[in-house]
C-alpha cells in the first residue's frame, strides 16, 4: 500500500523529493491553477482528489480541471510507458508532464488546441508524441520538447500549427554543456539550487521528424496526374514507384499537378505524391535568439557557436513538416 501524503499548497519540493511510493491526497479546497504543489508534474505515484473538490478531478491517475478540458498534472512516478489523454482535453497546462522520466509515448485527441510551455520538458524516455487528425490550429509553446533526447517523431494534426522557435530549445542562461564517455551529454545546471536534474538531456531538432496526416488524393487524365492542393502545404514531391517497391524522387512542384512527357507507349508507370509545409517559427527574433548566450563547458558563448559546433538548432527560423504519401496511381504511356 502506498504511503499517503496530504497535499501542501505551499510545497516547493515538486522537483526534488523522491515520492515514488506515495499517494498525493488533494483536499476539496485545492485549486490547481493557483496552487504551486499541483502545477507541473507532481512527485507522486498516485493521486487522490476529494469527491467534493469543485475545481479538480482525477482521470486515469491524471489531474484535470473539473471540466476535463485542461490537463494540469501527471504523476511523475507513474510507471506507465504510454499515455492516451481522453477526448475533450483542449489544453495541456504549463509543465504538466515535466520530468516524467518513464513515459515513452503520448497520444493526444483532436480536441487538443494548445501545448503550453515546458509540457514535456525533461521527459528523457519520450520517443513519440501523436496528435489525432484535426483541422483546428494547434499551438505549441516554448520549451515544450526541451530535454527529450530520445524523441524521434511528433505527428501533428495538420499543417495548421504554430511552433515556438524555442519549442525544442532551452532557457539558455541556465545551461551547462559537457561530455560523458566521449558521448554528447547535455544537462541543465544551476536553474534551481545548482542541481543537475535527471533526464535533462538536450534534444536536437535535426533528430526529430515532424509529420502530419495531410495526404494528396490523386486523379489522372492521360499522362497527367492532379491533386487538390492542401491548405498550408508549401510544395509537393513527386515519386515514381520502382519494381522493387521503393520510391524514387522525380522532383518537386508548388502546384496541384504534374504532366509526364517521356512515358513509353503501352508501358505502365506508378507514381505517388507527398506534401510538405515549411512554417515560420513563432516568436523567432534573429536579433536576440541568434545572439543569446549559453554556458559551454563553463564558458559563456553565443548560441550560434553552439549551433556551429554541435549542430544544435536552439532557435530555428522555420520548421519542416512532412505529409503522408498519397496512394499509388498508375499511368499508361
Amino acid at each position: 500500500m502506498l504511503e499517503e501524503i496530504w497535499f501542501d499548497e505551499y510545497s516547493t519540493d515538486r522537483y526534488y523529493s523522491i515520492y515514488e511510493d506515495r499517494k498525493l491526497i488533494i483536499p476539496e479546497n485545492a485549486y490547481g491553477k493557483d496552487v504551486i504543489g499541483i502545477l507541473f508534474s507532481s512527485n507522486a505515484s498516485e493521486f487522490q482528489v476529494s469527491d467534493t473538490n469543485k475545481y479538480l478531478k482525477c482521470v486515469d491517475n491524471v489531474i484535470f480541471d473539473k471540466s476535463g478540458e485542461i490537463l494540469l498534472s501527471y504523476a511523475r512516478y507513474d510507471d506507465r510507458e504510454q499515455y492516451t489523454a481522453p477526448d475533450g482535453t483542449e489544453e495541456i497546462y504549463d509543465g504538466a508532464m515535466i520530468y516524467c522520466w518513464n513515459i515513452k509515448e503520448v497520444y493526444l485527441p483532436k480536441s487538443v488546441k494548445e501545448i503550453e510551455p515546458s509540457v514535456f520538458r525533461g521527459c528523457s524516455s519520450l520517443q513519440k508524441v501523436v496528435f489525432d487528425q484535426s483541422s483546428e490550429k494547434l499551438i505549441i509553446n516554448w520549451y515544450a520538447f526541451s530535454g527529450t533526447p530520445l524523441l524521434e517523431e511528433v505527428i501533428l494534426p495538420s499543417f495548421s500549427v504554430s511552433i515556438d522557435a524555442a519549442a525544442f530549445g532551452y532557457e539558455s542562461r541556465y545551461m551547462l554543456f559537457g561530455f560523458d564517455n566521449e558521448e554528447k551529454f547535455w544537462a541543465e545546471y544551476g536553474g534551481w539550487g545548482g542541481q543537475v536534474l535527471p533526464g535533462d538531456s538536450f534534444c536536437r531538432l535535426s533528430d526529430v521528424k515532424l509529420t502530419t496526416y495531410a495526404q494528396p488524393t490523386l486523379t489522372s487524365e492521360g499522362t497527367t496526374i492532379r491533386w487538390e492542393e492542401i491548405e498550408g502545404a508549401t510544395y509537393y514531391e513527386v515519386y515514381q514507384k520502382l519494381n522493387d517497391g521503393k520510391y524514387r524522387l522525380l522532383g518537386t512542384t508548388s502546384g496541384g499537378g504534374c504532366r509526364f512527357t517521356t512515358l513509353k507507349e503501352g508501358k505502365e508507370y506508378t507514381f505517388a505524391v507527398k506534401a510538405y509545409a515549411e512554417i515560420p517559427a513563432a516568436n523567432y527574433d534573429p536579433e536576440t535568439d541568434d545572439d543569446d548566450e549559453v554556458f559551454l563547458l563553463g564558458e559563456r558563448v553565443p548560441s550560434y557557436r553552439l549551433k556551429e559546433t554541435y549542430d544544435a538548432d536552439l532557435y530555428p527560423e522555420s520548421f519542416l513538416i512532412e505529409g503522408t504519401m498519397s496512394e499509388d496511381i498508375v499511368l499508361v504511356g
